[in-house]
């Protein structure tokens, strides 16, 4: 993310320092508190100054990158233009506090472990995305067997078990094709030997394009099945999708056959979400593309504590989003 903003940086004054007359204006936006919905970022730059980007025809963001396979070459120029929407969850359960030498059944603790064992043993909602299936075929060819064989695989019920199982194991298909509930943060208790009167968990959902907040939350209810355990709602965003048919796609592909000849632009839709709903809600294009190569062992440090790209890598990325950047805005 960093790596790219920085390139994104480094492009813009290139083409200043090169006297590059624009047939467009660009803007360098940065935003903070991405990972936290962006309340004091993206959104409230969206809400309060969206005069700033008055006109503005397309927002270029993080999302996607140049997908490649096990033998380490591109198969495919990855554009997101649409994301799953974002629901977070919190659960807190109350109950009779005490000392921890006299166990309370039913105490706040023992009735949220209750639920969230019930609620981590469920597969996800089985509810296949109509704009992320046509892409699978496209996907297979990146993957070894037998993940080559689950991707190309495009089942009328994803009910299968044998499907459902083999796609388990691979953590990028599964979160594109079902509703994910990932628990994340637990709270409860201040002593070893107190047993809390309230305790909490939060859980990081991520639902498809066209599934509702209500509907999810009814499934998540039902599975814990526990009406004592109030449910709230932390955040709720809905991404959208843009346009694919523009000018900036159009620049994107011409820059592929130029670096990557033969190898195909795709429109994806990515599991995570990024700072792009917010602009979207300004109707304007926004598309996650990072135009460098990512290959597995980098995708896996993303959010670790080695995340990273190679010098190579950001030299590279830097000279194609260069020339797209120059495509789509200089002067013909």
């Amino acid at each position: 993310m960093k790596g790219f903003g920085i390139i994104e940086l480094e492009a813009m004054l290139m083409l200043k320092r090169q006297g590059v007359t624009l047939d467009r204006d660009i803007i360098f936006l940065g935003t903070p508190d991405e990972e936290v919905g962006g309340d004091f970022g993206a959104k409230w730059f969206s809400e309060k100054h969206p005069e700033l980007l008055k006109d503005a025809e397309f927002l270029i963001n993080e999302g996607s990158h140049i997908i490649t396979g096990s033998d380490g070459k591109p198969k495919f120029w990855g554009v997101n233009f649409s994301e799953k929407n974002v629901l977070w969850l919190k659960l807190t359960s109350t109950g009779q506090a005490g000392h921890a030498s006299m166990p309370i059944k039913d105490s706040a603790t023992n009735r949220l472990a209750r639920a969230l064992e019930k609620l981590v043993a469920v597969y996800p909602m089985t509810v296949r995305s109509p704009q992320v299936v046509p892409d699978l075929k496209k996907i297979s060819e990146t993957k070894p067997e037998p993940l080559k064989g689950y991707y190309s695989q495009v089942v009328e019920d994803m009910k299968d078990n044998d499907y459902i199982a083999g796609i388990e194991n691979d953590r990028m298909l599964s979160s594109m094709l079902v509703n994910t509930a990932s628990l994340t943060v637990l709270k409860a208790g201040y002593k070893t030997n107190v047993i809390p009167g309230e305790a909490s968990a939060e859980i990081d959902c991520r639902l498809l394009p066209g599934v509702e907040k209500d509907e999810f939350i009814a499934v998540v209810q039902k599975i814990i099945a526990d009406p004592t355990i109030k449910l709230s709602v932390l955040e709720w965003n809905v991404a959208g999708a843009s346009d694919i048919q523009t000018d900036l796609m159009n620049s994107i592909k011409k820059v592929a056959a130029e670096e990557s000849p033969g190898t195909p632009v795709r429109p994806v839709v990515v599991p995570w979400f990024t700072d792009s709903h917010w602009f979207r809600k300004l109707n304007i294009t926004c598309y996650g593309f990072e135009p460098f190569e990512v290959k597995p062992e980098l995708l896996a440090s993303m959010h670790g504590i080695d995340e990273r790209i190679p010098v190579s890598v950001y030299s590279t990325g830097l000279r194609r989003f260069y020339k797209i950047l120059h495509d789509v805005a200089a002067a013909k």
